[in-house]
């Protein structure tokens, strides 16, 4: 990030928090040297007392990101290696995040459902999925679904299976390693 913010003459002066997706971080840059704020020196030291003021850390996140990548992508064709049919639930941000980070597109998932009518007969961003309401998915007699919207886990268990009626495989991507949940 440093050399990017030094290409661009950019400095950095000021950070508050934001409560966006559990709790997110709006930092302040200038093209001209400004005093940093007691927030964003706070933040500094902060950082530096959970040892993540380095490069190591990170290092180590993008490793356990790569093989979060492989396991859940495993996962994935394997289901559809066995003939089963998928779908995804929930089209969301992180949702298109975590798809196009692990390649997995309309190859995989026949459609993901959700219940924002706004979102109906549009495609998940850059994976071209077609987004459905839960009752279309769910007209594909899917024998698994990859819960894209895990922050919303229980909820939509308790949908599927009172809703529905569904009983499967769920591919729970997150939190910790990819798992395989019986509904």
């Amino acid at each position: 990030v440093g050399m990017l913010l030094d290409h661009f003459g950019l400095k950095l002066f000021d950070v508050t928090d934001s409560p966006i997706s559990g709790g997110s971080l709006v930092a302040y840059f200038a093209k001209t040297l400004r005093t940093p704020t007691d927030a964003l020196e706070g933040m500094l030291a902060h950082e530096a007392a959970l040892g993540i003021d380095n490069s190591n850390p990170w290092r180590e996140f993008a490793i356990r990101c790569e093989r979060h990548r492989l396991a859940l992508r495993a996962l994935v064709e394997h289901t559809k290696a066995d003939g089963k049919r998928l779908i995804g639930y929930g089209a969301s941000a992180r949702s298109s995040t975590l798809l196009n980070y692990c390649g997995i597109d309309h190859r995989h998932l026949e459609a993901v459902a959700d219940q924002n009518a706004l979102k109906h007969g549009r495609f998940t961003p850059g994976t071209d999925i077609p987004i459905v309401t839960p009752d279309r998915a769910f007209a594909y007699r899917p024998d698994s679904i990859l819960l894209l919207a895990w922050n919303f886990r229980e909820e939509i268990l308790a949908q599927i299976r009172g809703d529905y009626g569904w009983h499967g495989e769920v591919i729970v991507p997150l939190p910790g390693d990819p798992v395989v949940i019986r509904v």
